[in-house]
């Protein structure tokens, strides 16, 4: 074995190098990026993978219009949407609430050519949602849907069918907060 400076030099090197690889080896870079969005106007909170585009649309119906507002972003193959809509009063009344999340998902589904693989109701902060799974275009996500009052909040979040970590859609989905008042509350009813 040498013993030489120069040769000492380059071992040292190699074996910080080969350790400089192992450690960054070891980071994902594909990890998201969570950063917190919220909506003063929609009042919610949620987190994304960066800055969302957004975008708003007016829609006729024949109990009136309905004002969508759409924040959405992407990273490599995870597909994020935050929605919501404030709908007539006609509608939340008559339309009732487990009427209202079953249309949202037979549109969606015949819009996007997708699969229902489940359908269940969760709890929100004492207020009453569902949430679609489904497979759609190469895709597997989960659609999720909460009424309070007249304001209907829809999220969307889904990555292709072979994605290692699914689990970055219940992060997203798990992070949804509505920012509302307790008189606000205990008109959400429940259901």
């Amino acid at each position: 074995m040498r013993s030489d400076p120069i040769h000492v030099k380059r071992s040292v090197l190699a074996t910080s190098l080969a350790a400089g690889i192992l450690f960054f080896s070891s980071v994902s870079f594909g990890a998201p990026q969570w950063t917190p969005f919220v909506s003063k106007e929609g009042r919610f909170s949620v987190l994304m993978i960066g800055a969302p585009r957004s975008s708003q649309s007016n829609i006729a119906t024949p109990v009136g219009t309905v004002n969508e507002y759409l924040y959405s972003t992407e990273c490599g193959a995870i597909m994020l949407d935050a929605e919501y809509a404030n709908l007539p009063s006609l509608a939340a009344l008559f339309g009732g609430r487990s009427r209202i999340y079953r249309d949202v998902v037979g549109e969606f589904l015949q819009r996007e050519q997708g699969t229902e693989l489940g359908f269940a109701k969760f709890v929100k902060d004492a207020y009453h949602g569902r949430v679609l799974t489904y497979e759609a275009k190469g895709r597997f996500g989960k659609l999720w849907m909460l009424l309070i009052s007249r304001r209907l909040y829809i999220l969307n979040a889904s990555v292709p069918k072979d994605y290692a970590d699914k689990s970055v859609i219940d992060v997203y989905l798990n992070s949804f907060q509505p920012i509302y008042h307790d008189t606000d509350a205990s008109r959400a009813g429940k259901g």
